[in-house]
């Protein structure tokens, strides 16, 4: 699968402390997860909330790390 992300997410306090030639996505320490709302996006380097989707119960799919849907698919071998 292809990276499709339009628009990264990071911590605001990581930007503001992030050393001179670093960049975000490796100063970047981030933890992603579900919770019973949705998906919570959490700064292990200070310890607090970045983001919290709330789905409102809307279903998701997760697509996997095999979908093919940005790619031509595989041939079979036989």
């Amino acid at each position: 699968m292809a990276n499709r992300i339009g628009m990264f997410i990071h911590c605001r306090r990581c930007l503001a402390s992030m050393p001179k030639g670093q960049s975000p996505a490796t100063w970047a320490w981030l933890s992603v997860g579900w919770t019973n709302e949705g998906l919570q996006v959490w700064c292990e380097r200070h310890d607090i909330n970045v983001a919290d989707f709330h789905l409102d119960g809307a279903k998701v799919r997760n697509l996997g790390d095999d979908y093919a849907g940005d790619r031509p698919a595989k041939k079979k071998l036989n």
